[in-house]
């Protein structure tokens, strides 16, 4: 809707010419591409991921997959022509590899909110013993990377570490992730490990 109806978006920036002296787009975005060609203002981007990277996780059929997976091409064509033109910030070392040879105006930024003085030290964590608890809050979605938290629970059991993973939040409609990780739960053995 977004890529085919994008002129209902960007028709809204013209209101802004005078009263802005840059936009600054994040992405990736299905509305990337197009709100940069018709800002009336010079434009940057923050850039804070890769559609690409995901698509083989996504439980679609593979002609679907395939099917986003051009359309995901054809989008990041767009967003690499309005990164050449303009500033450009990337929240994560890979992005800024994989952009700088093709992005002359690229800096590498943290995005955090957090600050130093958020963070203190605890003398009684991971003190008391096993088993250790890991805590996952937060959409039940494959692109949140829970597979990988299971498989890391897998490895740390297989080298004799008792630790337990739980996971609390809300599941993403659509997506079978819980009972792709109870499957995964149950081939390695470690049901009792991942709540």
């Amino acid at each position: 809707k977004r890529t085919l109806f994008f002129f209902f978006y960007t028709r809204h920036l013209k209101a802004y010419k005078g009263k802005l002296d840059m936009l600054l787009a994040r992405g990736p975005s299905p509305l990337l591409p197009a709100m940069v060609s018709a800002s009336p203002v010079p434009t940057a981007l923050l850039l804070v991921g890769d559609y690409l990277k995901g698509i083989d996780d996504l439980p679609q059929p593979r002609w679907r997959k395939e099917a986003i997976r051009l359309w995901s091409y054809w989008n990041q064509w767009g967003q690499l022509c309005a990164a050449r033109r303009g500033l450009t910030f990337v929240n994560s070392r890979v992005l800024y590899e994989e952009l700088s040879s093709s992005v002359s105006n690229l800096h590498e930024i943290r995005t955090t909110t957090l600050t130093e003085s958020d963070f203190f030290e605890r003398q009684d964590t991971c003190q008391a013993g096993p088993p250790y608890k890991l805590l996952y809050v937060g959409r039940m979605d494959r692109a949140k990377g829970l597979l990988k938290m299971a498989e890391a629970v897998a490895l740390l059991t297989q080298r004799g570490l008792d630790v337990v993973l739980d996971l609390v939040g809300w599941p993403e409609p659509g997506d079978p992730i819980l009972g792709d990780l109870q499957e995964y739960a149950r081939q390695q053995g470690i049901e009792d490990r991942i709540n």
